[in-house]
């Protein structure tokens, strides 16, 4: 989204009436889409948040389950693989190539994270890497340096640290920080498969919080019925008792898989996402020498499928492997070698040993 300065409005170049008109159109109109990218923004904040502190606040009368960490650890799981192997790895950087058909369920499984559609993603990504760290970059914690000024945490000052630190983990998205996705994105807007699932963005949003009901409420009903079975039950006595069973439990299975698997879950993959625009600018180790603050952070990693190894992926921004150096748990990584094993991804780019010991700094 371009949102054109008032300033240009007044540019002696716009000589015609008919000009000026259309230009003040245009400039109208990004602002309001601007107020609407705020005012959604504030929303998965506020939303996830408010609600995630009633789940803690019901386990004083509701016990936490083994179905809500189930229904919590599953859609946490897919969702997160869909950030990191579908929007990240995939469109953003094309860093393997596979069928339509895991390319959409990857797309859809990340925009069942609530991170915004597709496009959209991809676009602040790749103007993220193009000015890492510099004033265009719509989420480095450095966003206030001048370019002359290194970017060591040091640098920033205490009050600055703090500033930095929220501005790069959510405080750009309340700023509406203007993206052009046609810029960045450009050739997924000819992707058809990948416009249907942005137009449908919605869609995913809702199904991202009615799944983990449905898979819970299933989970209540398989649970009993396999226990009968294994204790000797007839089947036809196991399904009447694991009716009962999940008959009588609807309610609070139902609400457990809402709050835990639901409203729980995108709040804690929203911040394990974002730490990778905030503490890993900020904290961890640089083995790789790059042009900005990127940073490793084995702790982000865990949280991410992989995705905390930033210095070595702002190294090498087109490998599908971000743990580039032994020791480095990649859980998305390993993902997309079982699917290269399998067939279902191929043309995968890694850097080679030579390329990783020619960026590597030495002591």
């Amino acid at each position: 989204m371009n949102v054109m300065s008032e300033e240009a409005l007044a540019d002696s170049s716009l000589s015609s009436p008919v000009e000026v008109l259309l230009q003040s159109q245009k400039l109208a109109a990004a602002k309001v889409r601007k107020r609407k990218e705020v005012m959604l923004a504030a929303g998965v904040l506020v939303v996830p948040t408010f609600m995630t502190l009633l789940a803690f606040a019901s386990l004083f009368w509701r016990p936490l389950t083994l179905i809500d960490l189930a229904s919590f650890m599953v859609f946490y799981g897919l969702t997160s693989l869909g950030v990191t192997m579908g929007y990240h790895r995939l469109l953003t950087h094309n860093s393997f190539k596979c069928s339509e058909g895991v390319k959409w369920f990857f797309t859809v499984a990340a925009a069942m994270s609530v991170q915004g559609p597709a496009i959209w993603w991809v676009a602040h990504h790749r103007k993220h890497h193009i000015f890492s760290d510099k004033g265009q970059d719509v989420h480095s914690p450095h966003f206030f340096l001048k370019e002359e000024q290194t970017r060591e945490p040091g640098d920033l000052g205490k009050m600055g640290f703090v500033r930095g630190f929220l501005h790069a983990h959510l405080g750009w998205m309340l700023e509406g920080q203007p993206t052009s996705a046609k810029k960045y994105a450009g050739a997924l807007f000819n992707d058809r498969g990948i416009q249907v699932i942005d137009r449908l963005y919605f869609l995913w949003v809702i199904l991202s919080f009615v799944l983990p009901v449905v898979f819970a409420l299933g989970l209540s009903f398989l649970l009993p019925l396999f226990s009968g079975l294994l204790s000797g039950q007839s089947f036809a006595l196991g399904l009447s008792g694991a009716f009962q069973a999940a008959k009588s439990g609807a309610v609070s299975v139902a609400l457990g898989g809402l709050l835990w698997g639901g409203f729980v879950r995108v709040f804690a993959l929203h911040h394990a996402t974002w730490s990778v625009n905030s503490v890993c600018h900020l904290f961890g180790k640089r083995p790789f020498a790059t042009n900005d603050a990127s940073r490793n952070n084995a702790m982000v990693a865990l949280l991410t499928a992989g995705e905390g190894w930033h210095n070595g992926h702002h190294a090498f921004p087109a490998s599908a492997r971000h743990g580039l150096l032994k020791g480095q748990i990649d859980l998305t990584w390993i993902c997309i070698k079982c699917f290269e094993k399998i067939g279902l991804a191929w043309a995968v780019k890694t850097p080679s040993e030579l390329e990783i010991q020619e960026l590597m700094q030495r002591p």
